[in-house]
Formats: C-alpha cells, sequence, structure tokens
C-alpha cells in the first residue's frame, strides 16, 4: 500500500526523494553493485558529546566501535579490519541472494544489535529489506514506461540519460572473493 500510495504521488508530481525506495532505485537505476552498505569509519564517523570518536551514530557507547576521542585522536585500524569481512561476497548467508548486490548485506549496526554480529544480517530485516527492493523495482519500472520525467526528476540528471532512460555501464568492474577485479564484460 505504501509503494502504490508514493508511486500514485510521484506519478502526480508530488515528488519528494527522502524515501528508502528512491535509494533503492538509486542503485537500480546507476546498475553498478554496492558490496557494502556503507563506509562507516572510513570517510565518516560519529563524535559524542564527551568528544568519544564511534564508526558510526547508530553504535555510539559501542566500546568495541570506539575509535578514539578529539583530544587524543583516532585510528581506523577496526574499520579497516572490518572492511573486508563486510564485502556481501564474503558473507555466507548473502552470497547466494538475489539482492545481494543492492542490500549489500544491511547494515552492520543494525545486524549487531540484532543478532550480536556485525557480519551476519539479521533475517528480520533481511525479509522487510528483499520485499521494499522488490517494490522499488515495481515503482522503478512503472515510472520508467508510464512517466520517465518523473523518474529522472526523482533521480536526478546523474542516474537518468538525456533519452530518459538508464545509463547503461558496460565498463563496470566487478571484484571476486579475493578482491581480485575481473571485468563484467
Amino acid at each position: 500500500e505504501m509503494a502504490d500510495e508514493f508511486l500514485s504521488r510521484l506519478l502526480q508530481r508530488d515528488i519528494y526523494t527522502l524515501n528508502p525506495f528512491v535509494n533503492y532505485m538509486r542503485v537500480i537505476s546507476k546498475r553498478l553493485p554496492r558490496f557494502r552498505s556503507c563506509n562507516s569509519g572510513l570517510d565518516y564517523v560519529t563524535i559524542s558529546a564527551t568528544g568519544e570518536i564511534y564508526s558510526c551514530y547508530k553504535l555510539l557507547g559501542v566500546s568495541d566501535c570506539r575509535l578514539g576521542d578529539v583530544r587524543t585522536g583516532f585510528t581506523q585500524e577496526l574499520p579497516r579490519k572490518a572492511w573486508d569481512r563486510l564485502h556481501v561476497a564474503k558473507r555466507p548467508f548473502c552470497n547466494s541472494c538475489w539482492a545481494r548486490f543492492i542490500c549489500a548485506g544491511g547494515c552492520a549496526a543494525d545486524n549487531r544489535h540484532l543478532n550480536n554480529s556485525y557480519f551476519d544480517p539479521a533475517r528480520e530485516n533481511c525479509s522487510i529489506f528483499l520485499h521494499a527492493i522488490e517494490l522499488s523495482i515495481h515503482i522503478y519500472f512503472s515510472l520508467l514506461k508510464s512517466a520517465p520525467n518523473v523518474l529522472k526528476q526523482l533521480l536526478n540528471d546523474e542516474f537518468i540519460h538525456a533519452t530518459d532512460h538508464p545509463l547503461r555501464r558496460d565498463d563496470i568492474l566487478l571484484m571476486d572473493e579475493d578482491g581480485r577485479v575481473e571485468n563484467s564484460n
């Protein structure tokens, strides 16, 4: 019902982008695989009111995610160690999922809070994310067929070609489980 309501509003030109469907639609439109759900601790951090630095706002106060503090500095050693293990192809539960390169294993912080593991996705979230991805695919292709100009406005010009069709990338580079780059052609 939410997806149908969102699609209906989009078709009426009531366009707003702060929506989980739009996030998935961007990934679908780019046709580029996501290997990790985020870069927490590597290209952004969270600083608590007391000056402690954590890898993510969802992990404030979690001691094994404390990277340092503003007075003494911080290290990226912990996130760099986790970075390799968070690759979706190295996560056994995700490895055979049809949506793994859209979802990328879900939020590591949510996984940790729900099942005590950063690397194993929370099964509760999987079913929710898979359904949201399916709905996003439905919305995306409905707009592509009936209102490509709305899709273009929703996703911005960087994601859609001037012909109102998604850009096709034939030069995508994928990484195998060992981190070797392989061409998708």
